[in-house]
């Protein structure tokens, strides 16, 4: 996930704010009473194109095999998490992925069951989610407390059988579970979050799961790491939990790892049609209009990432870097050099234009489960 400007990140800092307990019926957006209906016309799509897209889909034809991936996600009460595990689940109905997990890298009770109403809806209740302990109360990231949020929404509106993330398990022992039952050099990681869970991954020790250590099952488990942060000058992902984390990850990592910078998704900017849905089944719908209002866009740093993690180059992407690695100064800021001869490291780059890439997500989002 990707935040807002510097200034704003300060100011919240200053503004923190704690959520003591759930708050029952959560409601829903101002502008969508609990007794309407959104009309049936708003449901179906808006042109003979998109009449077509409904039965079809957008370019990209399912691979003989799906991916296997992993989500570690931060989602909190920022949008593009809901949109990248939409769009995830998406590309698993129609064939292309397969969801070993979701994951989260921050600490609410809340996230899991959310994530798991978002894959319910999806018709994917089975995909096991975890998150960090000791958890807490958080509706909303501490440095952004102006911000809406649509937890309690998704917990309490829409179908999940989580509850509570405190039922879950921690996010390594999960990690170490689905990569020793998966094929050698199989498993696709979207890191759209924080570090900290890979991490702790790197640093396990063999256990009753496995009996290697998490560098040696990484190394023989995962094909790649897709990590959705700038691979020069400084990401909030990398920087807004202890630097330590996304520095060891990134520097240590022992299979490939491709960097989709933030301009991308900064450059992305879709959602307005989702506020046409139904936004009392839809939880990706409601989320994304809690946040964002009716008719809004919104940049989607997440969903370009996970794409990738799915399609990989497609007719979307370039590679940009395609040898060299990432380095790292103390405070998380980061440099390539392009004189290291590996060629586990790279980056990609725009190839087709932005609002055409961002048509394609939100068609993707538009297609019912």
């Amino acid at each position: 996930m990707v935040r807002i400007s510097q200034s704003t990140f300060l100011q919240g800092l200053t503004c923190l704010a704690a959520c003591a307990s759930l708050v029952i019926a959560a409601p829903l957006p101002k502008h969508v009473s609990r007794d309407e209906s959104v009309p049936e016309e708003s449901l179906a799509p808006n042109s003979p194109e998109e009449e077509s897209l409904a039965q079809s889909g957008p370019p990209g034809p399912p691979p003989k095999r799906p991916k296997l991936m992993i989500i570690d996600t931060d989602m909190l009460n920022f949008v593009d998490d809901p949109l990248a595990i939409g769009l995830a689940n998406i590309l698993q109905t129609r064939g292309e992925v397969e969801i070993l997990g979701v994951i989260s890298s921050v600490f609410s009770r809340y996230v899991p069951p959310a994530i798991d109403a978002i894959n319910t809806y999806y018709k994917h209740p089975y995909i096991p989610t975890a998150i960090q302990k000791p958890v807490n109360n958080d509706l909303r990231d501490p440095m952004y407390p102006q911000v809406n949020e649509y937890l309690t929404g998704l917990v309490n509106n829409f179908p999940q059988d989580v509850k509570d993330g405190s039922l879950t398990d921690q996010p390594v022992t999960l990690y170490r579970q689905l990569l020793a039952k998966a094929p050698p050099n199989s498993v696709t990681i979207a890191n759209i979050g924080y570090s900290d869970n890979l991490y702790k991954l790197l640093m396990s020790k063999p256990d009753s799961i496995s009996p290697l250590t998490g560098h040696e099952l990484v190394k023989q488990k995962v094909a790649e790491l897709v990590v959705q942060a700038n691979p020069e000058g400084q990401s909030f992902n990398f920087v807004a939990h202890d630097p330590k984390f996304a520095i060891y990850v990134m520097t240590h990592w022992p299979t490939l790892a491709t960097y989709v910078p933030e301009a991308i998704g900064s450059e992305v900017l879709l959602g307005a049609r989702l506020s046409k849905l139904d936004l009392k089944k839809n939880p990706v719908a409601y989320a994304f209009t809690t946040i964002e209002g009716v008719g809004a866009n919104t940049p989607a740093w997440d969903s370009t990432a996970v794409y990738f993690a799915v399609r990989g180059l497609d007719d979307v992407y370039t590679y940009e870097r395609n040898r060299g690695e990432i380095t790292f100064t103390p405070d998380g800021t980061a440099s390539w050099n392009y004189n290291s001869p590996s060629k586990l490291q790279r980056s990609v780059g725009l190839k087709i234009q932005a609002g055409t890439f961002a048509k394609r997500i939100e068609d993707l989002l538009l297609l019912k489960p």
